[in-house]
């Protein structure tokens, strides 16, 4: 106990210090912890897969994910499962493809009904280069069955995007190719579309409708998919825009941010702000919203460096200001690739394929307190022991969770946790 002297203003001014001290509860954030969950590439498992593709939360809480390919099968992907709702999370193998149809997993996502719809490449069914998968998992075993081919500009390119889910069974999408086809001067090329998936439709012609062709002027090669806004529209980023004159393209790396609303009888397109290859960043990668109603996003080329930039569009003013908010430089870090994801504190998470000691990937934060970001490099990827060339997502338990595509002890990649708690 403190006794207060009352008499004295500086034995009371380190008086009240101390018992302030010694009242108070200590608070630190504790470092991040980087842990692996699995590694892959492991020949004595069942499923040997190998070179993880993508990863998301289940409605369950869990995580699924897919490797591109399988020991077991070396022209065949699986998808995976791992159980972090459990104190010691599990991993285990849902699906494994087999036969010598070059089937590979791209991405896919949970719909409302709780079957997985995603993209699919390969030689499958439609003897297409892309083509749209499910997985019921209302079935055990999980009952896999490819629905219809997705058009592309040609059978070597793909890039359709991650699906997002409409009302009932549509689906929306991006796709890096196809729509209006643009001569070069050193070949031809295409600008890639906006499309709606209806699996249900019997008629195939229909299954697939086309919403928007990008020409260059408004942009091209979506990536990143769409976003839904809080005000209901979609939002998306095409890393490439272009001057066209008669029907030749001058392709540029910059980009464009842009809306879509939907709801209208025809469907509105509306660029919202365009990229200018330098200063501002080039090839967008995406957006996402945060809560304060911004878009935030990455580029992979631009900044002070050529080696990309964070940025954010303020949409909630009279008149949107776009803001760059760090300049990727020096190889701590460069060329972000994916999109960024908010933390409950306001705090961005988000990857880089290069950068770091080693040149291999790294995992950052952007932290927006008091309207000054501050970033900071949480993690750094070294090849054999952690892996190479990360992605990330935020799960609901407020950690990170993500996969190397290579690189661990067995150089098939590796599934990870970066524990992000704070205590106080």
């Amino acid at each position: 106990m403190f006794y207060i002297n009352k008499s004295n203003p500086i034995k009371l001014l380190l008086s009240v210090s101390l018992l302030a001290l010694f009242n108070s509860q200590p608070s630190f954030s504790a470092p991040p912890k980087f842990e692996i969950l699995h590694l892959f590439g492991q020949t004595t498992t069942a499923d040997g897969a190998t070179n993880p593709s993508w990863l998301i939360q289940g409605r369950d809480g869990k995580l699924y994910g897919s490797t591109f390919d399988s020991l077991q099968s070396e022209t065949s992907g699986t998808l995976f499962k791992i159980d972090i709702t459990q104190p010691q999370p599990t991993y285990s193998n849902f699906l494994t493809l087999t036969g010598n149809n070059f089937l590979h997993f791209n991405h896919f996502t949970q719909a409302k009904n709780g079957h997985f719809y995603g993209v699919g490449l390969g030689r499958g069914v439609f003897a297409g280069p892309e083509f749209l998968f499910k997985v019921n998992t209302s079935t055990r075993p999980p009952l896999y069955n490819e629905l219809l081919s997705l058009p592309t500009y040609r059978s070597d390119a793909i890039g359709t995007s991650e699906l997002l889910q409409g009302s009932a069974d549509k689906f929306y999408a991006t796709m890096a190719r196809g729509g209006n086809v643009f001569d070069t001067g050193q070949g031809l090329t295409s600008g890639g579309m906006i499309v709606q998936i209806q699996p249900s439709l019997q008629d195939p012609a229909k299954q697939v409708k086309v919403l928007h062709k990008f020409n260059y002027v408004n942009g091209a090669t979506p990536i990143g998919g769409l976003i839904r806004g809080k005000d209901g529209k979609f939002y998306g980023a095409a890393c490439n825009s272009g001057k066209v004159v008669n029907g030749s393209v001058t392709p540029q790396s910059n980009g464009i941010l842009y809306s879509f609303d939907v709801s209208k009888i025809v469907p509105v397109f509306k660029v919202l702000h365009r990229f200018n290859g330098t200063t501002s960043g080039g090839c967008p990668q995406g957006v996402m919203q945060t809560t304060d109603g911004k878009l935030y996003g990455t580029t992979q080329y631009g900044g002070i460096a050529n080696q990309g930039v964070i940025f954010s569009f303020d949409m909630t003013k009279p008149r949107p200001v776009y803001r760059v908010l760090h300049n990727f430089k020096n190889s701590v870090a460069v060329n972000p690739r994916g999109k960024l994801f908010q933390s409950k504190d306001g705090t961005l998470y988000g990857s880089t394929l290069s950068g770091g000691k080693f040149g291999l990937g790294t995992l950052f934060q952007l932290n927006l307190a008091n309207n000054k970001p501050v970033y900071t490099v949480i993690h750094t990827f070294d090849g054999t022991r952690t892996g190479r060339y990360p992605q990330v997502i935020l799960a609901k338990d407020g950690n990170l969770y993500g996969f190397t595509q290579s690189g661990g002890s067995f150089d098939g990649g590796l599934v990870f946790r970066v524990k992000l708690h704070t205590q106080k």
